[in-house]
C-alpha cells in the first residue's frame, strides 16, 4: 500500500507530523548539507537520539541530511530505523560502489 512519510526539522514540525499519524517520520538535517538550502540548523546526534527515545515506539524514523559512509554508523547507533542519503551517492565518482560501501558500513554498524 501507500506510505505517507513526513519530513521534520524542529520540535514544532515533529508535533505537527505526529498529529497526522504518518507511516514514518524523517528527521533532519542531522548534519549540515549542501544538497539544498536549509533554514534549519543541523539537529546533531544528541537531538536525534532524543527524538528516537520519544518516538521510536510510535513511528519508524529516518535520519537525513549530511549523512555519508563515515557518519552513517554513528547515526544508526542512535537507534534510528534508517538513513536517507543523497550527496553521498549522487556526487560519488562511482555511485554503485558508493551504495555498496554504504550498505556494508550500515550492515557492520547494526
Amino acid at each position: 500500500g501507500i506510505r505517507l512519510g513526513l519530513s521534520t526539522h524542529s520540535y514544532y514540525e515533529i508535533a505537527r507530523a505526529h498529529a497526522c499519524a504518518p507511516s514514518y517520520i524523517a528527521i533532519g538535517p542531522i548534519y549540515a548539507t549542501t544538497t539544498k538550502p536549509m533554514k534549519f540548523d543541523p539537529q546533531g546526534l544528541s537531538r536525534l537520539q532524543r527524538w528516537v527515545e520519544l518516538l521510536e515506539d510510535d513511528y519508524p524514523l529516518t535520519a537525513i541530511g549530511g549523512i555519508d559512509v563515515e557518519r552513517g554508523p554513528a547515526v544508526m547507533a542512535t537507534g534510528v530505523g534508517s538513513i536517507a542519503v543523497v550527496r553521498a551517492i549522487t556526487e560519488a565518482g562511482d555511485p554503485a560502489a558508493a551504495v555498496a560501501e554504504l550498505r556494508a558500513a550500515m550492515a557492520e554498524a547494526s
